[in-house]
């Protein structure tokens, strides 16, 4: 059985509902494939996403409210099997709607975007892996043409696989931009390297292939990808990928880009559409879309793969439940199992390692 966490609302945002009791933990197993609630850790405010420790020791969630309103950064002891976690304390953000976070894979320092501050923090970690408040930071300058683009929004950081590099996803400013990472921190004086996305286009979400060579961008209002091949922290373009099909005409907002274990095959969702976008990736980075899902799929704030490759996850955040699909090995295309489990207000997906 593999756990999974699930990030959630807690509390009203504009943007959501905020029903639930804190970070949901369920069992997920195969043959045939079942998920069931286990138990909540409770806590933190609106942990909207959770990254787990390569190791599985540890889980990080942020405290995603506003900058007058305690944003926050928790650590959490994660015990053996299912056993109760243990808080290991928490520091400020450093800025205002906290939404995403990630790890270090040196196992230094945990990332944090704040979308409201359009900053990244980078917190060291101390021995027992709990935060240490001295981060460094990342800020940026500038605006884009979209509404909800005034002013510069971190939406994602995310290391590469050395760690010695981190890429961020600014939603602001159009930007996607490469930064060092040493010991001492985010060497914020410059960018190693930066790709322009298309004005207005949103770059909101990331994603590596499994060898570190490709980043894979989801933009949030363009409703595109963007495929980057990336060497030592250096971003070249190699394709651009429309979501959606070119007859569609309503709104829609896209959120979340994952890539298949095996490398081939990516999925990207699309709130307003309501599906899950489904395509082939070559090993030159190279970009085919396949297909959509959208049987079972409504407002898909979030989506996982599982670890072994067999198992789409779906968070519909506003239809309050996580939809499970079946991925076909040769195709890459998924298929309803029929397995759906309620719960409040999904909106990250993140299996133990």
């Amino acid at each position: 059985m593999r756990r999974l966490y699930v990030g959630t609302y807690t509390e009203p945002m504009p943007h959501v509902r905020g029903d639930a009791d804190g970070i949901h933990v369920a069992s997920v197993g195969a043959d045939p494939f079942r998920i069931a609630p286990v138990t909540t850790i409770v806590g933190p405010r609106n942990p909207s996403y959770v990254a787990i420790s390569p190791d599985g020791t540890r889980l990080y969630c942020v405290q995603e409210t506003f900058a007058d309103d305690d944003p926050r950064l928790f650590a959490f002891a994660l015990g053996e099997d299912f056993g109760a976690p243990r808080e290991l304390g928490s520091v400020s953000s450093r800025g205002g709607e906290p939404c995403h976070v990630s790890l270090d894979p040196k196992g230094r320092f945990v990332f944090v975007a704040n979308y409201g501050a359009g900053s990244v923090a980078a917190f060291p970690l101390d021995g027992n892996g709990a935060i240490v408040d001295e981060p460094t930071m990342i800020h940026h300058e500038g605006r884009g043409q979209n509404p909800r683009q005034d002013r510069p929004r971190m939406h994602a950081v995310l290391p590469d696989r050395a760690g010695d590099h981190v890429v961020v996803c600014d939603l602001g400013t159009d930007r996607v931009a490469v930064y060092r990472v040493t010991d001492g921190g985010i060497d914020a004086s410059r960018p190693v390297s930066s790709f322009a996305s298309a004005p207005g286009a949103g770059p909101r979400q990331l994603a590596f292939s499994p060898d570190g060579t490709h980043l894979f961008v989801v933009n949030e209002f363009a409703a595109t990808v963007d495929s980057l091949a990336y060497e030592a922290g250096v971003l070249s373009p190699v394709d651009h990928m429309a979501l959606l099909p070119d007859d569609w005409r309503g709104e829609n907002l896209s959120a979340a880009i994952v890539i298949h274990p095996g490398g081939r095959f990516g999925y990207a969702s699309n709130r307003g559409h309501d599906s899950v976008t489904v395509f082939s990736t070559t090993p030159s980075g190279r970009l085919k879309r396949l297909g959509w899902q959208r049987e079972g799929v409504a407002f898909p704030r979030d989506i996982a793969v599982d670890p072994d490759g067999r198992i789409l996850l779906v968070a519909n955040q506003n239809l309050q439940t996580i939809g499970a699909f079946a991925i076909d090995s040769d195709t890459g295309m998924l298929a309803i199992t029929g397995e759906t489990i309620r719960y409040a207000s999904p909106s990250c997906l993140a299996f133990f390692p």
